[in-house]
């Protein structure tokens, strides 16, 4: 199961990309080109990231792992156990094995899509396994 980033997150960065590149564009008609290609710059990175966001994924959610493709090392991936139980009514992701082990994963609901995060909570909720895809 594919869960995407919440669109506060997308707005944010589209809004600051926007506005940081109307900047540039100021600056360049106003002061010189150099200033403004200077402002110019991080605004379309700003920009682009707010695109991207809009389609990528925040996790990746499959029966044995679970993928954060922004995020990189050790942490990028976890293993589920078949034995394990996994929560979504908190604020976190959690799983639980056996009676008193719990993990939080490294995903929150406030990053995450609400529609995304609600299909995966009722999908949970009916004790199925996340699809692979």
């Amino acid at each position: 199961m594919t869960v995407r980033f919440a669109w506060w997150l997308c707005g944010m960065f589209l809004a600051l990309g926007i506005g940081v590149c109307g900047t540039g564009v100021w600056l360049w008609g106003t002061v010189d080109g150099e200033a403004g290609s200077a402002v110019l710059v991080p605004g379309l990175v700003l920009l682009l990231f707010g695109i991207f966001y809009v389609r990528m994924p925040y996790f990746i959610l499959t029966p044995t792992e679970l993928r954060v493709p922004i995020m990189r090392g050790e942490r990028a991936r976890t293993g589920i156990r078949p034995q394990a139980r996994l929560d979504a009514s908190g604020t976190r992701l959690t799983m639980t094995v056996g009676r008193r082990t719990t993990t939080s994963l490294p995903v929150y609901r406030a990053m995450a899509r609400g529609k995304d995060w609600d299909g995966l909570r009722a999908q949970l909720d009916q004790g199925n396994r996340p699809d692979a895809a």
